[in-house]
């Protein structure tokens, strides 16, 4: 799992004069670092081309809280710019105008404060502002530390009870059929809400506004003295609050928890513990928002069942679902004998309309037959957003009431319209509220009145989205203070809803008015919070315009974080290359400009997106790098985040789990308990459990996983950890549970729009039908087959634009396989080089090694296998003949990895002109060569030269080599290589002399006369063969050899001498084998040379085939025994040796 830096953390903007309160700022800073707060300083932001009050103000508004600090001085007045005031005391008026909680600390004892300042703290003194008065050397980070935890807490409880108190199914019953009169017992629908009950763990009760639904749950719950909540006018956060302790989760001071976030982790940590089941909550506020977490406490744990009223079933949850529909007939014929009366409705009328026709007299005939006092008290409730309780009532009304009780009796009095809930006080439907509304609306000065009483309520009492609510239609400064309260309340109520609504009206409002800056601001809010919905589109247009209204203040700062913030949501949204280059060059810029933080973030977004298409080699350096910067910032936050994405990159590579675990051990983790963090450790063990074969473990962990993602209503988690699921249940041979996960992880990746998820989990229900359909046979192996195919197709087309190129492979290598299967060998060849070359790409040259080891023999006989090799190396498919063989070697040369070079060249080699051989076929190959040469130019892969020398000498069809057509071979293919170079001057003998080792103390001298071709045709197969290999050579010989270096002599002649003696020993040792080596006896302290035999006919016999290297590959080995001989006196038997050598010989000719 990839982490990303979030903005939902609470952001405190601590405003002084800087250098005179550097030590207070810093034990500020630490304060809030140590709350898991973002700190907002101005001398931390680094360079910026920003005017330093547009930024000081755009992060104030950005900012939730305003910590000041103030000693003597007053602050600078840019008078330059027309400023009469500090920037000082401009912070401290804009933190008033956006109505922002304010914390001041001052010196206490300060006499030479400028009078200024002094003025300035008077004024704050008389307001409603909390200040404390410190000492010189007093300690404040503890006061720093307690005053923000003190009214983070009070910011979200003032306008709530600290307990709040549940109520039960029956008191809900009772207020809603208050005379008992119109109650019906629906049987057939409690019927199939228990049946419903009994077969999902969620179960959603659905249906339009008036059908009952409260009725008919709170029936239902009564009867099993169930865990009932009415929610109504309960927002997120308060709802689950009530959850937890009616589930007997949590009591006392925890149903205080001021951030939504905490109540999420509390309840997701405690929830197997709960009981009283099922949990019931009518009517949510923000159903969705509630959904988040219940759903995930479901998936996490075999514990417990919900049931939700609400008028529609969130989108993508799941769980069973029930609709209340209308009266049937026969409700209404009970009706009718409860009534003793003909009941005014008619089959499929909904309980509100009759309840609206019994009435003695409509809700508006009923509001003016009331007092004053009860008609002000209805106004005030018709009008709020939310439920208002006792308090509200007592102060909204003032003297017009005596006492609480006087209120009671009132609302009792008012039971036809009214109820009371743990909440607060509300109508018993929405409909009777909407009558009284248009009453009271109807009456201007009324109406005015009562709004501006209501509003000023709610927003002193921590309820300003509410406020704002009531008021939005106005386009006013005093509103859009309350929208900008409304939207830092969201960071505690959990809200979305709350949070966009407030943003969308600040945006018309600093449309509206000359505040360019502040709507460069909101716009970018409300463009991050639309993305993280998923609403690209929307958040597109709002950043334009942003990134227009920048443009047009000249604000080049704002531009760049706007630019930022578009390249980041495009590459989380997608894994377009061209994203991602965006994103890169974005981060050159910020370094180039010393922008530290951004250079940070910007690494993180780089490797997430590598860490997101499994590329792991790609993603440990960028954080690693993040990690560091963040280091040197004191981020601990994105120090943090860097590090969890490091250990997951190094946890993916079999090298990189020791230095994973180091760091893991070093994590400071602040909570332990809270669901990221578990997600994160889930998915650093499922892969370490997969690969020990722990399957079961390794399946709760990603269950779990997938169970967090759904709690944090978090798309990519669950997508990625259905896939991780999946291949544990694949590994496990539960190929259809592999399916069902890979499946649901596709589903998801392409709800929140990331096509490589979809595409990676696409590949791999491809994977799983190829797998199953290679143990089939005949219509079934097809069927699989061809399913395959349209899976990997789907999956090569979606990350057919992205820089996942290794994911495309393997999609591409799955149909291939799909391919082959159905017999149609010459798609998948076609597919495989593609695949190939994606491998390359993307620098996984394992996968490119292994499926070319596969891909060369099988395209072997092709008559254009050539050109489907150029294919997998990115070279041109649209040529044939000589000009694709040339196109192939060109590419194959540049690109090919040294691992399976010998096979490709062989491949090529054999290609060359298949119908020819003799002199015909290698003139031809020698003006190819030429033509190669010309093509690659300066890129040349010197070492594949000799490879390809090789490769020719030992497959070419031309075996009746001239000593002029060698050189002509030396000359094309070996100059400039590694390590060998060549001698050699008409009339004199061929020198090859090779250095192996990294310091070249190993030195091969190889001589032979040039007058007959045998001799060097094998002086040039022993030298190409050292040069080619001489990194594998120097490894096998290390260190007996390496450590003080020897000089090895090697000396090749032909069978016929002119000594008969000589001649003689020769023949006896070329009688069974075209080429020998023999040992002569020299003196102490001369290394003694290697000698080689060369029969007249070695060069025919020493041809390779496709399916060995034959005689070939037992001469050289011979070799390698005669240099471990004068070397170190071993053999090539010896157990250092053997393995070793076996493996390479293997790999000489692929």
């Amino acid at each position: 799992m990839a982490d990303m830096l979030t903005a939902d953390r609470l952001r405190i903007f601590i405003s002084s004069t800087i250098g005179e309160c550097a030590k207070e700022r810093e034990a500020a800073r630490s304060a809030i670092r140590g709350l898991n707060f973002e700190p907002i300083q101005f001398e931390r932001e680094g360079a910026r081309a920003e005017a330093p009050r547009d930024f000081y103000l755009r992060k104030l508004q950005d900012s939730h809280i305003v910590l000041a600090i103030y000693r003597d001085s007053y602050g600078w007045i840019d008078q330059a710019k027309g400023m009469k005031i500090s920037g000082l005391e401009d912070e401290f008026r804009e933190a008033q105008r956006l109505g922002k909680d304010f914390l001041a600390y001052i010196l206490k004892s300060a006499p030479n404060r400028d009078s200024r300042l002094e003025d300035l703290v008077k004024e704050m003194m008389g307001g409603p502002h909390v200040l404390y008065f410190f000492e010189e050397d007093e300690d404040l980070e503890a006061r720093f530390r307690d005053d923000l935890t003190a009214l983070v807490t009070d910011r979200v409880t003032r306008a709530q009870t600290s307990s709040p108190n549940v109520g039960t199914a029956e008191a809900t019953l009772a207020a809603i059929f208050r005379d008992g009169a119109l109650r019906v017992r629906r049987n057939g629908l409690l019927d199939q809400l228990s049946h419903a009950a009994a077969r999902a763990r969620i179960v959603w009760v659905t249906g339009s506004s008036g059908a009952g639904k409260t009725a008919l749950v709170a029936e239902w719950s009564r009867e099993r003295e169930a865990a009932y909540i009415n929610a109504r006018g309960m927002d997120a956060r308060t709802a689950l609050l009530s959850a937890a302790e009616r589930l007997g989760l949590a009591s006392g001071p925890e149903l205080a928890t001021p951030l939504f976030d905490d109540v999420r982790s509390m309840l997701l940590t405690r929830w197997r513990n709960g009981s009283g089941w099922p949990l019931i909550l009518d009517d949510p506020d923000d159903a969705d928002a509630v959904w988040s977490v219940l759903g995930a406490c479901l998936a996490q744990s075999g514990t417990g069942s919900v049931l939700i009223v609400t008028r529609e079933r969130s989108e993508g949850a799941s769980g069973e679902m029930l609709a209340v529909p209308g009266f049937t007939s026969d409700e209404l014929e009970a009706l009718c004998v409860i009534a003793g009366a003909a009941v005014p409705a008619d089959p499929g009328d909904l309980p509100v309309l009759l309840r609206k026709k019994a009435a003695a007299m409509p809700g508006g005939q009923r509001f003016e037959g009331l007092d004053a006092t009860s008609r002000e008290m209805l106004g005030y409730l018709s009008l709020a957003p939310v439920l208002l309780t006792l308090p509200d009532m007592q102060t909204l009304l003032g003297g017009a009431v005596k006492t609480a009780t006087e209120i009671t009796e009132r609302v009792a009095a008012m039971g036809d319209l009214l109820m009371e809930t743990v909440a607060g006080y509300g109508f018993i439907h929405e409909s009777l509220r909407e009558e009284i509304e248009q009453n009271v609306a109807g009456r201007p000065q009324l109406h005015g009145l009562l709004v501006d009483r209501l509003s000023n309520r709610l927003a002193r009492t921590g309820r300003s989205w509410a406020a704002f609510s009531l008021r939005r239609a106005e386009m006013t400064e005093r509103v859009a203070r309350l929208a900008n309260r409304a939207v830092s309340e969201a960071v505690f109520s959990g809200s979305t809803r709350h949070l966009t609504e407030a943003l969308d009206y600040l945006v018309d409002y600093y449309r509206s008015r000359s505040e360019k800056g502040r709507l460069v601001s909101v716009l970018v809010a409300l463009g991050e919070a639309r993305a993280n919905q998923g609403s690209i589109s929307a958040a597109n247009l709002l950043l334009e315009e942003a990134r227009g209204v920048a443009e047009q203040i000249g604000d080049c700062e704002a531009e760049q974080m706007i630019e930022i913030l578009q390249a980041s949501i495009d590459l989380k949204r997608s894994a377009s290359a061209t994203a991602l280059a965006r994103i890169r060059a974005l981060r050159e810029a910020a370094k180039a400009d010393g922008r530290s933080d951004r250079e940070g973030r910007l690494l993180l977004d780089e490797g997430v997106a590598y860490l997101s298409v499994n590329d792991t080699e790609a993603s440990a350096p960028l954080f690693r790098r993040a990690r560091e910067i963040f280091e040197e910032l004191e981020d601990g936050y994105g120090f943090d985040v860097a590090s969890r994405n490091l250990i997951a990159s190094l946890s993916m590579s079999k090298d990189g789990r020791t230095e994973a675990e180091a760091l893991r051990a070093e994590l400071e983790v602040e909570e332990p308990d809270s669901p990221r963090h578990r997600a994160w450790l889930c998915n650093l063990d499922v892969p370490r459990l997969r690969l020990e074969k722990r399957y079961e473990e390794a399946e709760a962990l990603a269950r779990e996983a997938i169970a967090i993602g759904r709690e944090l209503c978090d798309g990519y988690l669950v997508a990625i950890n259905q896939i991780m699921l999946g291949n544990v249940l694949r590994d496990a041979g539960d190929l259809d549970g592999a399916r069902t996960a890979y499946a649901e992880g596709g589903n998801l990746g392409q709800s929140v729009g990331r096509p490589d998820i979809e595409g990676r989990s696409s590949r791999l229900l491809a994977a799983v039908d190829n797998q199953a359909a290679d143990a089939s046979e005949d219509s079934e192996r097809r069927m699989l087959a061809a399913r395959a195919e349209h899976n990997a197709t789907h999956a090569a087309r979606l990350l057919a634009d992205s820089f996942a190129w290794v994911e495309q492979a393997f999609a591409l290598e799955e149909r291939g396989d799909a391919r082959r299967l159905q017999g149609q060998d010459r798609k998948a060849m076609a597919d495989y080089a593609l695949a190939i070359a994606g491998y390359l790409r993307g620098g996984d040259v394992s996968e490119g090694e292994r499926l070319l080891r596969f891909f060369v023999p099988y395209i072997a006989d092709e008559k254009d296998a050539a050109t489907l090799i150029a294919q997998a190396f990115d070279g041109r498919s649209d040529l044939t003949a000589s000009s694709a063989w040339v196109e192939a070697m060109t590419v194959v040369l540049s690109r090919c990895p040294s691992a399976v070079a010998p096979t490709v060249l062989g491949c090529l080699v054999r290609a060359f002109l298949p119908l020819q051989s003799g002199t015909f076929w290698f003139d031809c190959l020698v003006r190819c060569l030429f033509a190669v040469d010309d093509k690659r130019g300066r890129s040349k892969h010197r070492t594949l030269g000799s490879m390809l020398l090789l490769a020719i000498l030992g497959f070419g069809r031309h075996r009746a080599f001239t000593t002029s057509e060698l050189l002509t071979l030396i000359g094309i293919c070996a100059s400039g290589s590694d390590h060998m170079v060549v001698r050699h001057t008409p009339g004199d003998d061929l020198n090859l002399v090779i250095r192996l080792g990294a310091t070249q103390s190993l030195l091969f001298t190889i001589r032979t006369e040039v007058k007959k071709q045998e001799t060097m045709f094998v002086a040039l197969v022993i030298g190409s063969f050292l040069d080619s290999f001489a990194d594998e050579l120097s490894e096998i010989l290390s260190p007996d050899l390496l450590e003080e270096g020897a000089a090895i002599d090697v000396h090749v002649f032909p069978q016929m001498v002119e000594s008969k003696a000589v001649a003689d020993f020769f023949l006896e040792g070329l009688k069974d084998k075209p080429v020998a080596t023999a040992r002569t006896i020299v003196e102490d302290g001369e290394p003694p040379p290697i000698m080689v035999i060369v029969r007249p006919d070695a060069i025919e016999a020493l041809k390779a085939s496709e399916e060995r290297g034959g005689e070939l590959e037992i001469m050289l080995a011979r070799f390698l025994d005669e240099v471990i001989f004068v070397t170190t006196g071993r053999s090539v038997d010896d157990a250092i040796f053997s393995t070793k050598i076996r493996d390479l010989l293997i790999s000489v000719l692929g």
